[in-house]
């Protein structure tokens, strides 16, 4: 079986296996590492990232810290300010960073779940926040 494969490797391989031997210069292909290929310019990711702003769902540098698990709700909260809650015939409305949101909106990735007379609850995976109404 196994002289059955090298015959069969021969036959197919022949002339490059006859070129090699040849006493004539033989053209290999070049073994020689390709251009390093060019950089993606990210300057714009890393200006966004380093001005995180408040209504940015990226973590800017100064808001990582070395615990995973920390508590997360203070910095959350920072990034939305009630400035009004109203309440119509189709139920509460709240003006959270100068927008109007109803229950079941979706802001910087959390959904409003409940309005109420002073407070908004929010939740985003396990994250829940309540926002209190500035007075």
């Amino acid at each position: 079986m196994l002289i059955a494969m090298v015959v069969v490797l021969g036959v197919f391989f022949s002339d490059t296996i006859l070129q090699l031997f040849s006493k004539g210069s033989v053209a290999l292909p070049s073994l020689s590492k390709p251009s390093a290929p060019k950089g993606i310019d990210d300057s714009a990711i890393r200006a966004l990232l380093d001005e995180a702003r408040a209504d940015s769902l990226a973590f800017g540098p100064g808001q990582w810290s070395s615990d995973f698990f920390q508590d997360r709700t203070k910095l959350f909260e920072s990034w939305f300010k009630v400035t009004g809650i109203s309440r119509g015939p189709s139920g509460y409305m709240a003006i959270i960073n100068e927008e109007i949101i109803k229950e079941g909106h979706t802001m910087l990735g959390f959904r409003v779940t409940k309005i109420q007379d002073d407070h908004v609850h929010m939740i985003k995976n396990k994250d829940k926040i309540t926002l209190e109404l500035i007075k």
